[in-house]
């Protein structure tokens, strides 16, 4: 099966440095191919090593194979209900009549009242509805799993009636067990029904030391608990049992809280259910419900009436959950709805790889202030996104695809979302890597507050047309094993798509794009996403309007922003590559900034793009202080003499690519050749004097 999403480019990359390479079958012609293998991937190359195509393995092929009918096996189930009964020791009293026990009452009204009528409705033949039993006491058995309901179950369940309770009823051990027999549901879009029945608080403090090291439950000689010893210096243990005992209702509420998140808050519904003395305040099992937004809390007391009451709720509960369900599938082959007021591209005429809910794993954005990746919020169980499978441009280091968010509705997708660009690692290993998109996103959150300060250094100066802003971006987690055959974890950069003509006003090596006078850099199709980078599209270019507004050069607004962030930041950091689009509403909305940065302890500190002092330094070579630079006190530089030793554009040293050579402009400037030969595409000046070429 041949890879897509640009894989194979990725793949390939990734295959020569660390692949087996082997010689392959010369073509007809007598010219040389080599294989390499990498990762279950095998990529044919000519004698250049240009990728010709690529295959998986056998091995790889048919581990796919297999994973693709364990999901579809997984998908086909509506609803998986769990029952956790409480099988402690205070579950053989007798105090339930008609009933030997409480744990005969529970099975009987389980049976009668629950899964019976199930079964009834579905005509004795219920393949499409799971059920999972665990009886909890010190530890947690699971008593069957995953199980069809039909007669032979029915039949187990009445003999779980004579089981004989004992030891204690620990919560977490039961709560771990739930999570493992909802593992092959993550991939799916399966109802999640638990059903939580104890008698009484969980046990699992016993046994568990406090802060100090110490068991606050621990007896003396005859066997009593020691109510007033010392735990720590001036704590008795009374106080250490308290504190212990609010750390386990904690564990389980975070717990069940864990599988709202993992599973999705709209496809779980916690019931709980305290069959105990109505003296019993049945704390942990009212929060443990109320961790989840669908819940329901039980308190029946000691009464068989309740339990059949309770468990008629419960069925009518799982019948609607089910029912539910019927409109949801992870596997979506829909046609796609837009909604009003949303501009889209031509989404019917692109192939999209179409993510649902189980296979969201995770959306986040770069917090400034913490300094790290938070959670955008809770993803309900109808979210999906559409991730175009062709890219459309390419950067350096990046590729970028169109993508959409949206919500199933009556088995449509209906788009949420404007216009969104997604951006991927070029290379495999950077691809299901979650830290890659860590100092892109940085940068980003940089420059967001330093166009903060810039903006109110600028007020009563120019309008606020002229105010400077960037692009919010996001981090997607997506389960993808077409991608990542190990973990399935892929990670994408999701960013606004700009409406507007895309331009670049300075570069990476801080050349200033010229005035209207002279050459200007090319301009793209915009998009937040796509700034810089090479596009199969283009768009016609806008006439500047208001160059000047009073004494000010308007179009000097985004270099005087890259000299602000120097001084802004104690001349420790410079913003450049300034690229994006400008509207008279929202002014100057930038997109992949590059953030020059003077660091004594590590180089590239915001990414690959960061050339730290030597950037800065070539800013300042071409970037002349005007009026605007003046009136905001920003201290004036004086232009350095070009390094003769060092390429301005790419800023290696001259001599270090020796065989692609030098060339030299009338105007005595030195580039390397492939260098000047791109800039000479979209320039007919000098990058550094301006002087005109041809």
């Amino acid at each position: 099966m041949l890879m897509t999403r640009n894989t194979r480019t990725r793949g390939l990359e990734a295959a020569i440095a660390h692949g087996n390479r082997s010689r392959g079958m010369d073509d007809k012609n007598g010219n040389l191919r080599y294989t390499f293998t990498y990762r279950g991937t095998v990529y044919l190359t000519d004698e250049r090593l240009t990728l010709i195509t690529s295959w998986r393995t056998a091995e790889a092929e048919q581990a796919h194979k297999k994973m693709q009918q364990d999901a579809n096996q997984v998908r086909s189930y509506k609803s998986h209900t769990v029952l956790v009964v409480d099988h402690s020791g205070s579950m053989r009293k007798n105090d339930v009549s008609p009933h030997s026990s409480r744990t005969a009452a529970v099975y009987d009204s389980l049976v009668k009242d629950l899964l019976k009528p199930q079964l009834n409705a579905t005509k004795l033949d219920d393949k499409e509805n799971l059920y999972s039993l665990v009886e909890m006491s010190n530890t947690a058995n699971i008593v069957f799993q995953r199980e069809v309901l039909n007669k032979k179950l029915i039949n187990q369940m009445e003999q779980r009636k004579k089981s004989r309770a004992r030891s204690h009823g620990n919560y977490l051990p039961a709560l771990e067990k739930i999570l493992e027999l909802l593992i092959p549901d993550f991939t799916s879009n399966t109802r999640i029904l638990i059903m939580f029945l104890s008698d009484g608080a969980p046990s699992d403090h016993m046994g568990r030391e406090c802060e100090h090291g110490i068991d606050p439950w621990r007896r003396d000689s005859n066997n009593r608990l020691i109510s007033h010893h010392w735990c720590g210096s001036k704590t008795i243990a009374c106080h250490c049992r308290s504190t212990v005992r609010n750390s386990i209702k904690d564990e389980c509420v975070n717990a069940v809280k864990t599988i709202g998140i993992l599973y999705g808050n709209d496809r779980v519904q916690m019931c709980t259910v305290a069959f105990g003395p109505t003296s019993e305040k049945f704390t942990v099992l009212k929060e443990m419900a109320e961790a989840l937004p669908k819940h329901s809390f039980q308190k029946l007391g000691i009464s068989s009436n309740n339990l059949k009451s309770a468990f008629s709720t419960m069925s009518s509960t799982l019948t609607s959950l089910r029912t539910d369900s019927t409109s949801d599938s992870s596997r979506i082959e829909v046609k796609v709805e837009t909604m009003e007021k949303i501009d889209v591209v031509d989404v019917k005429n692109i192939d999209w790889d179409i993510y649902s809910r189980p296979n969201i794993l995770a959306k986040e954005r770069y917090s400034y202030t913490l300094n790290k990746w938070i959670s955008d919020g809770n993803l309900d169980s109808r979210a999906v996104v559409l991730h175009a499978k062709k890219s459309f441009g390419h950067g350096v280091e990046r590729n970028v695809f169109y993508f959409y968010e949206g919500r199933t509705m009556s088995g449509n997708i209906s788009i949420t979302s404007h216009p969104l660009v997604a951006k991927q690692s070029k290379y495999e290993e950077s691809l299901f890597d979650e830290d890659f998109h860590t100092p892109h996103a940085k940068a980003l959150a940089e420059v967001k507050h330093f166009s903060r300060l810039f903006n109110r250094r600028l007020a009563g100066i120019l309008p606020t047309q002229y105010n400077v802003s960037c692009v919010d971006c996001f981090r997607y987690c997506l389960l993808d094993f077409n991608l990542n055959h190990q973990t399935g974890s892929v990670y994408v950069l999701v960013e606004p798509n700009l409406d507007g003509t895309f331009t670049k006003w300075n570069n990476n090596a801080g050349h200033v794009r010229a005035k209207k006078s002279e050459a200007t850099l090319d301009r793209g199709v915009c998009g937040g996403g796509h700034g810089g980078y090479e596009s199969e599209y283009s768009g016609e270019e806008e006439e500047d309007e208001d160059e000047y507004f009073g004494s000010y050069d308007v179009e000097d607004v985004p270099q005087v922003f890259s000299h602000y962030t120097y001084e802004a930041s104690e001349r420790k950091k410079l913003v450049c590559d300034i690229q994006g689009v400008w509207n008279k509403v929202d002014g100057y909305i930038l997109t992949d900034p590059v953030v020059h940065t003077i660091s004594n302890n590590r180089c590239h500190k915001m990414g690959r793009t960061d050339k730290g002092q030597t950037g800065i330094d070539c800013f300042f070579e071409t970037h002349v202080c005007g009026p605007l630079c003046k009136k905001l006190g920003l201290e004036t530089r004086r232009r350095q003499k070009n390094n003769d030793n060092c390429c301005s554009i790419c800023l290696e040293p001259l001599g270090k690519f020796r065989k692609q050579g030098k060339r030299k402009l009338p105007c005595t400037h030195t580039f390397h050749k492939k260098c000047i030969d791109g800039w000479l595409n979209i320039s007919n000046s000098c990058p550094l004097c301006r002087r005109d070429v041809f």
